[in-house]
Formats: structure tokens, sequence, C-alpha cells
């Protein structure tokens, strides 16, 4: 018997499924799910999701409830300072509060590493920075890191130099372009 068909399908895709989409209370990767005693291994559950559609569009829409999840655990560990301090007690009775650098440190942690997932698994939902924009009068609008990067493409950049050459665009003091660019 192969380990395809030692486990069915039809029987383990819903309870994986809703364990990844949190339905249990607790939104889980397939890694973790797959780690649990008696559950088919990520490898399995890949190998039924390649193999049909269906379950292909099932598992994308649970993963994708996965990262709205992860994006929502990123608010609630910022906000939860209970574990950020301790009260210790000197010799003399002075209550005193000691902020626990560790603990602090690993939320941080956990926020850049889901931040980091998000921005890997769902860059059109979760990007930090907007992309370049063409609007409708072919006037280019950057967001975030865009104009970087173009100056880095020399034939975008011989382009700019020649518009600025021929009087299109003015310059700003700042290396920007006034006049839509």
């Amino acid at each position: 018997m192969t380990v395809l068909a030692k486990y069915d399908p039809a029987e383990w895709m819903p309870k994986i499924l809703a364990r990844m989409a949190g339905l249990d209370g607790e939104a889980r990767s397939l890694n973790r799910i797959c780690k649990e005693p008696g559950v088919p291994s990520k490898g399995v559950v890949l190998a039924w999701v390649k193999a049909d559609p269906d379950l292909a569009d099932q598992y994308a829409h649970a993963r994708a409830q996965l990262m709205a999840s992860y994006a929502e655990d990123i608010v609630d560990i910022a906000d939860d300072n209970s574990r950020d301090t301790y009260e210790v007690e000197d010799r003399h009775g002075n209550v005193r509060e000691i902020v626990d650098h560790d603990v602090v440190q690993r939320s941080k942690l956990r926020i850049e590493a889901r931040k980091w997932l998000l921005s890997k698994v769902g860059p059109k939902v979760y990007r930090d920075k907007p992309p370049a924009v063409v609007d409708q009068s072919q006037h280019i609008h950057l967001g975030g890191d865009a104009l970087a990067d173009l100056a880095k493409d020399p034939a975008i950049r011989a382009a700019a130099i020649k518009r600025l050459h021929a009087g299109d665009v003015e310059p700003l003091g700042d290396g920007h372009t006034k006049n839509g660019s």
C-alpha cells in the first residue's frame, strides 16, 4: 500500500483545510498541522492538492485565510504588553517594574517573521510599498522604492535625461522633476 493510498483525501482535506483556516479557533500552517500525530505528511497533502483543481482552489482559500490570520496576529502581538515587564522586590520591600527585553525582542521577531512571510506569500495584498502606476496621461507616479529601481535601468535613465535636456520636465532641487514625472 502506498502512502497516498493509506489516507483518504475526502476524509482528511476538510479537516486540514479547516485547521489552516482557523475554523477550530487557531489558524495553523500546513507544516504544523502535518506534524500532528496521525495526520498525512505535507508531501501527501500537496500531492492531493496538485492532482485536484477543486482541492487546489480550496487550499488557496484556506491559505488566504491563514495569511489574514497572520496579519491579525501582527496587531495582536504588538498590542500585547502583558509579559513585557515583571515586578521585582528589593531587600527593602520596594517593588520595581523591570522590562523583560527577551520577551520584547521575541515579540519583534514574531512580528517581523509574519511580515516577511506575508510580503512573500501575498505581495499584492500585504506589501509595504505601493507599486509604480502609469495614469491615463502617461505620467508615472512612483511609490516606495520604485524610483530607485527605475534609476538602476540605463534605458530609463537615458530617456529621463533626454526629456530633461529637451525641456519636457524641470528638475527640482531634490533630484525629482516637476510637470508630472
